[in-house]
């Protein structure tokens, strides 16, 4: 689902009820059972969330796949890709490169989860009973679902929400004026709540009164993603920059040069592009220009904008320089109910 800019979302306000009637009328037709939900012949996990990006679910749902494999699971992530057309990403891990075509087959999200989880396959496809009946056949056990909350198509046996804890609701309402996928109300489906980005002196966001109006009885975990290794992009190396160019292409690249700051690095440029950016020939020129302008030891990006620099030459032509880094982001998950444990161990078993 598309976030507009902020002034173009102002403009199309008014399509929120519409929006909104639709997307009650589609539940309704799958509450009923009038819209079919098929059940896969293996437990179904989905992580999703009410909001448009921005929420944690990816290294959420690859935290999930670790914790099923410690349990003796084969997990396989479904997932449709941003602007994917589909396909079977590699399990094995790339290198100084994309797989030829990757991006516009997979999308990036599926990348970093190929990525992060080397022995977990990954399918990037619109119809996820297609993708199920795939996985199921190369031998998983379980399936996750990454942003399905809202795929109701596959029956799931427990449905993860996460939720940023600054902005549980986003802003503004329902899409396309809003960042809402669906009214809150969705949150009745929910076996398990995720709160993001969690701080111990954080103050309840807005919304807080309305999460616990249709949830007050679903179990919730906390999770903080702390920076962690900075490697070279496209490899597994370490390095050790000190002045650095930040770029990102995120919901919120600005948090992302603040994290930068946090772990000791002097952001002596800050380049900011949309959620899902397609880099260019110019982007990388205007990479380069900075580097040689401000006399910055390399480039630092995220994970998740990785595979769409190396699927450009002269993205790899940066990292095969060394100017070229990735900051990890670590996920810290507090659970001292042992929510999440429980609810990951009581799925049926296939």
């Amino acid at each position: 689902m598309r976030r507009f800019p902020a002034k173009q979302r102002r403009l199309l306000t008014p399509l929120n009820a519409i929006y909104g009637a639709g997307i009650t009328a589609r539940n309704c037709l799958f509450d009923r059972g009038i819209l079919e939900i098929v059940r896969a012949e293996c437990p179904v996990v989905s992580v999703g969330n009410l909001t448009v990006g921005g929420t944690g679910k990816t290294p959420f749902t690859q935290e999930v796949c670790r914790r099923l494999q410690r349990m003796g699971a084969r997990p396989a992530i479904l997932m449709r890709g941003y602007r994917a057309r589909g396909d079977v990403v590699p399990v094995q891990p790339w290198c100084d490169a994309v797989p030829e075509g990757g991006l516009e087959r997979w999308g990036d999200e599926a990348l970093a989860h190929a990525r992060a989880l080397s022995d977990v396959p990954v399918y990037a496809l619109p119809d996820r009973r297609k993708a199920a009946r795939i996985a199921l056949d190369a031998g998983a056990t379980v399936l996750v679902l990454d942003d399905g909350f809202q795929h109701r198509r596959l029956h799931r046996d427990l449905d993860i929400v996460c939720l940023d804890s600054s902005h549980p609701l986003g802003r503004g309402g329902l899409l396309p004026g809003g960042d809402l996928r669906e009214s809150p109300s969705g949150l009745r489906r929910a076996d398990l709540l995720v709160r993001t980005r969690w701080k111990p002196d954080l103050s309840p966001g807005d919304g807080e009164e309305t999460i616990q109006r249709w949830a007050a009885n679903v179990p919730q975990v906390y999770c903080a993603f702390e920076p962690g290794e900075l490697r070279v992009a496209g490899g597994s190396g370490l390095g050790s920059p000190q002045r650095v160019v930040s770029m990102a292409g995120i919901v919120d690249p600005n948090g992302f040069a603040q994290m930068l700051k946090s772990v000791g690095l002097e952001v002596v440029e800050s380049h900011s592009f949309a959620d899902h950016h397609h880099y260019s020939f110019a982007d990388m020129k205007r990479l380069r220009d900075a580097l040689r302008r401000s006399g910055a030891d390399a480039v630092v990006t995220t994970a998740k904008d990785e595979g769409r620099i190396l699927a450009t030459a002269e993205g790899r032509e940066l990292a095969g320089e060394g100017l070229l880094y990735v900051l990890e982001l670590r996920l810290e998950v507090s659970d001292e109910e042992g929510s999440l444990t429980r609810a990951l161990e009581s799925l049926p078993t296939p």
